[in-house]
């Protein structure tokens, strides 16, 4: 009787890790790639895609920029007031072999924007 129960229990866990497992996996899916969005730059705006809207935000509003250096190659921008798509955005920059642990050429060139405003 105990084999019975015990085994229950041991199918039960996996259903329950697994479970976890998938929540945990969608998190990470919904808060990199759901709300990833699309960035275009000119010289004195950003252009926020969302699939939906389109946001106009002027360079002047950015705070600071940052990156994960890994793949993909996660780029967060918080802005000093709040815009259309909230306080900060990620998008994901272009990746090639060469950057791999190097800063993406998106966030030099938003540094450099910020410096100059």
């Amino acid at each position: 009787m105990t084999l019975i129960i015990k085994g229950l229990a041991e199918k039960e866990l996996v259903l329950i890790s697994a479970f976890v497992a998938m929540f945990i996996l969608i998190a990470v899916l919904y808060l990199f790639f759901v709300r990833a969005k699309n960035v275009y730059m000119d010289d004195n705006y950003l252009y926020v895609d969302n699939f939906f809207k389109i946001a106009k935000i002027p360079v002047s509003n950015i705070k600071s920029v940052s990156q994960l250096i890994m793949y993909p190659r996660f780029i967060f921008i918080v802005f000093k007031e709040k815009s259309e798509f909230g306080k900060r955005i990620i998008f994901i920059g272009y990746t090639e072999f060469f950057l791999f642990y190097s800063t993406h050429p998106a966030v030099h060139k938003l540094k450099s924007k910020i410096k100059t405003t």
